[in-house]
């Protein structure tokens, strides 16, 4: 059944447990200066808010999985700056992508470029990139002249990097600061402990791409081009790089997901909490394909992935969440979250050696399911959320859910927050699972809920229940397009303790996944209305305002929360007494009355931003919150291509009861 421990795979790096290898000298990066224009200074409502300085630096190491369709280009960013750009993807996505997003995340320059191999969809947006004055300020590492290809594509990077590249042997190391290292682990075929002959099968090319693993603290990343693992007749460079390389926490499918690759050694060596597949919608190739996507998701080892689109739509595959984006990874080195840009979602792994305590019997409590979609079949609409109940977060790690025969255990260390939801579906593409975005989806095909007489149960780690609820005889009834929503979060998983929802989604089903029920969920204390609305700004329909916690102020756990704001820019979240709707910037005030503010903060580069409220500390005597008062809350950001022209904007509001249960 799944239900023995986890354990966490073996960091070997080469026969180095946990210990990272370093078998060449570590080149030292200069220091990189980043320069940043400062927005125009502006004002809201009566109060000027002035900025001493632009953007700061990240504090995380990121990494970005551009969208760039059938192709590949991703960006490394560390905590001090430097940046390298692995690959550019087709031609024309370096000018009409990959830079529009660089200048949108305040990068100006790159500091390192590679080429992971030769063919056009990995280079051919490079030159346009370099030539359009970001760099590279060091050097260019490609895989060298053996074999290499003559056309336009290559003739147009070698131009843009005359008198920089360099062919990086094996284990060579390269320090991009703050901390992190990035390791060439494979080129044509030559790694640090053997080698394969690249051209001993078809697509050797492919084959001969370089792989590199990103390295900080306990976290590690593998990005490799094409590399191929023996699938199709290509050459088995994988297996043994595998064995080399050990456990990581970010894998990127070699190949776009393609059946040259992730070979079964592969996936269970890297043995990956978080999966990306960098492929084009409706390709030709049936990337990424269903037996990819099926050896990375199990049933056995259930693992996220996210594509950056929806991949081909005639291969049968399933079992991952499709960003239509750019996805972000940031991390401290301890955990790292999971972003796409286009979307405010949030998923937080750990790392494999810091996991916290896991999930146990009281910890998680199931706040609502949708057993019998009608906006979609039940093959791809059905699921479940649930909310951590417990004092601390707690780690999903080992989670086993099963419903009749049907189950499957979660790999993933995802971490869940104190009064944090959590949303599991059965598919993770939006087109067809009624426009919902799971922080995980079940291996595909592998798990459903029967419509009568059927039961969910989520168990710990070693097999304790953690919660059951049943539908049907003996349950809460299913009532089609409609999920159940428990009533009182902390009351017993009874049939009257459930309650049909009332909103409808924009799936068109009723049910609230990802946001506060419509009938309590919250420990049955409390009440929050949105209202007002979020006017479309610069980089989509609108932004809206959202909270994550509890509205019990003994507690003393609420954070606002706003996504779809844009990326890297001030704003601030503030609250009044009473609701309008007045035209304001590019938006509408919503709140009127005596108004406080709360601290200037900054959004991320994916447009989200959060503040965790400190009811013990009011800002000021005319903003305590205490329990039975009513306030309405609304972020106020900066937006400086805005469509109104104005400079700024606002989220959608929200009136919030605060209690005392």
């Amino acid at each position: 059944m799944g239900l023995g421990p986890v354990s966490v795979p073996s960091r070997s790096h080469g026969g180095l447990a946990v210990q990272h290898r370093s078998p060449a000298p570590v080149m030292q990066t200069p220091p990189v200066l980043l320069q940043r224009a400062l927005a125009p200074v502006g004002s809201f409502v009566l109060l000027t808010i002035a900025f001493a300085a632009g953007p700061a630096a990240a504090a995380d190491l990121e990494l970005h999985f551009i969208n760039v369709g059938q192709a590949h280009a991703a960006l490394v960013r560390s905590p001090d700056g430097t940046t390298v750009l692995i690959d550019g993807g087709g031609a024309g996505a370096g000018t009409n992508v990959i830079v529009p997003y660089l200048n949108s995340i305040g990068v100006s320059t790159i500091d390192y470029g590679i080429a992971s191999h030769w063919h056009s969809d990995h280079i051919g947006g490079m030159d346009e990139v370099f030539n359009a004055g970001f760099g590279p300020t060091f050097l260019a590492y490609d895989r060298g002249d053996f074999n290499r290809p003559s056309n336009g594509h290559v003739t147009g990077y070698l131009a843009s990097v005359a008198g920089q590249r360099q062919t990086p042997n094996p284990g060579f190391l390269v320090s991009l600061g703050g901390g992190v290292t990035m390791e060439f682990v494979v080129l044509n075929g030559q790694f640090p402990t053997g080698s394969v002959d690249p051209w001993s099968g078809v697509q050797g090319e492919n084959a001969s791409s370089i792989g590199i693993v990103i390295r900080y603290g306990d976290f590690d990343a593998w990005i490799g081009g094409d590399l191929t693992g023996g699938g199709n007749g290509t050459a088995n460079v994988e297996g043994p790089v595998s064995a080399y390389v050990g456990q990581v926490e970010v894998a990127l499918s070699n190949h776009h997901g393609s059946n040259t690759s992730s070979s079964a050694t592969w996936v269970s060596n890297l043995s990956p909490a978080f999966v990306v597949h960098s492929c084009g919608a409706n390709n030709s190739f049936g990337h990424p394909t269903q037996a990819v996507t099926n050896r990375w998701n199990t049933t056995d080892a259930a693992r996220v992935q996210w594509s950056t689109t929806m991949g081909a739509n005639n291969n049968g595959s399933g079992g991952y969440l499709v960003a239509n984006s750019h996805i972000v990874v940031s991390t401290d080195g301890d955990r790292f979250e999971v972003r796409r840009v286009s979307g405010g979602e949030v998923t937080t792994f750990s790392t494999y050696e810091q996991l916290p305590t896991l999930a146990g019997p009281g910890d998680l409590a199931i706040a609502e399911v949708l057993v019998d979609p009608l906006a979609s079949s039940d093959t791809f609409g059905e699921w479940f959320e649930f909310v951590n109940v417990a004092s601390g977060e707690r780690s999903l790690a080992g989670l086993h859910i099963e419903s009749g025969a049907l189950q499957y255990t979660l790999a993933s260390p995802l971490v869940i927050g104190p009064g944090e939801r959590c949303l599991f579906g059965v598919d993770g593409r939006e087109a067809r699972n009624g426009q919902v975005f799971p922080a995980h989806c079940a291996p595909f095909g592998g798990f459903t809920f029967a419509n009568f007489n059927a039961n969910l149960t989520l168990r710990a780690q070693g097999g304790a229940i953690i919660e059951t609820v049943i539908w049907g005889s003996g349950g809460f009834q299913v009532q089609a397009g409609v999920s159940a929503e428990r009533i009182d979060i902390a009351g017993p998983p009874l049939a009257s303790n459930f309650a049909d929802a009332q909103s409808a989604w924009a799936g068109g089903d009723l049910g609230t996944p990802g946001e506060v029920n419509d009938n309590g969920g919250m420990g049955g204390c409390g009440l929050v209305t949105p209202h007002c609305t979020g006017s479309p700004n610069s980089v989509g329909p609108g932004a809206s305002i959202g909270y994550e916690g509890d509205l019990d102020v003994a507690t003393n756990d609420f954070t606002l929360t706003a996504v779809g704001v844009p990326p890297v820019q001030f704003g601030i979240f503030y609250y009044g007494p009473a609701a309008t709707q007045v035209p304001f910037g590019d938006g509408f005030r919503c709140i009127t009355g005596q108004t406080v503010r709360l601290p200037i903060l900054q959004t991320t580069v994916v447009g989200a931003v959060s503040y965790a409220m400190d009811f013990t500390m009011p800002p000021g005597p005319s903003g305590e919150i205490t329990a039975g008062s009513t306030w309405h809350f609304q972020f106020w950001y900066r937006d400086p291509t805005g469509p109104g022209g104005n400079g700024f904007n606002l989220t959608d509001a929200l009136e919030v009861t605060f209690c005392a249960p």
